[in-house]
């Protein structure tokens, strides 16, 4: 591009040396060199760009991004198609009469039910009523299906499998309170899960493991828990406390609304390449 005297945008959506080192794609052998050689590549791209966006501060930070030339531009969501819509709701009869868990995404290698799942056992052993709703397909599928199993849940869990990117809403709509599970290493860190934003336009509540990149746009608009232990302490309270559950929904959505629609996020994502194109130009 730099050859034709093309100006350049570079969009960062993620760690990628860090992907590039837990990627299953890579054997284990070349892991680190294949990082190494990734960080070059792409500290190579931020210096080339004329412009770099990102979807974090903390990704940015990690980086040293230059701020002059750097913006900030959040993931976004479709706000007039993820809205919680009864009509829109799946006909899943075995989930009448229970609490709803729920989980969206791919199954890749960054994704971590287990401490939900432990909270799950433990949940159901002292007799509430839940069960837990998994959307989604992924190579990792199997593997908590198989994990399901081993702790004694198959019967409280139902895997979907895949679902159409425009059914997700009906899905999420029949959830009581939704989760957004992943490791916490180097890779997960800066992160910006799409589902946080997908759960909360629904109005629903959210759990999510620490992560910089979520509590850096969420702040405390969801609940944090670390472990099984904590998962099954916000759980309860939530699945106790209706008004907690429809005010921090309803708080999710109003925020998602003003600041995260994709109608917004396009516009500034616009601004950027004009703004490329005019400095590139002068």
């Amino acid at each position: 591009l730099k050859s034709f005297d093309i100006p350049t945008v570079f969009d960062v959506a993620d760690d990628l040396p860090e992907r590039i080192k837990t990627s299953p794609q890579i054997p284990f052998l070349f892991k680190t060199v294949a990082k190494s050689f990734g960080k070059v590549m792409f500290k190579k791209c931020i210096n080339q760009g004329d412009k770099i966006t990102t979807i974090t501060n903390s990704l940015m930070q990690a980086y040293d991004f230059p701020m002059n030339k750097s913006v900030l531009i959040p993931n976004g969501v479709d706000t007039s198609l993820f809205d919680n819509n009864p009509e829109n709701h799946p006909d899943l009869p075995e989930l009448n009469e229970y609490f709803i868990l729920g989980f969206i995404g791919v199954f890749s290698e960054w994704v971590d039910l287990e401490p939900a799942f432990m909270s799950l056992k433990n949940l159901v052993i002292n007799d509430y009523r839940i069960k837990m709703l998994i959307v989604g397909d992924g190579i990792y599928l199997k593997k908590f299906k198989d994990m399901a199993v081993k702790y004694g849940i198959s019967e409280n869990i139902i895997f979907t499998g895949y679902v159409p990117a425009n059914d997700l809403p009906g899905y999420i709509s029949k959830m009581d309170v939704c989760l957004v599970y992943y490791k916490t290493g180097a890779d997960c860190q800066n992160s910006f899960p799409l589902k946080l934003l997908e759960y909360m336009a629904c109005g629903k509540p959210v759990i999510s493991v620490r992560l910089d990149g979520v509590e850096e746009v969420a702040h405390d608009r969801v609940f944090y828990a670390s472990d099984s232990k904590e998962i099954s302490e916000k759980i309860i309270e939530l699945y106790e406390n209706s008004e907690l559950r429809e005010k921090a929904g309803l708080e999710g959505m109003d925020f998602v609304k003003k600041n995260c629609d994709w109608k917004k996020i396009c516009s500034d994502f616009e601004n950027v390449l004009v703004e490329a194109v005019n400095e590139y130009t002068k």
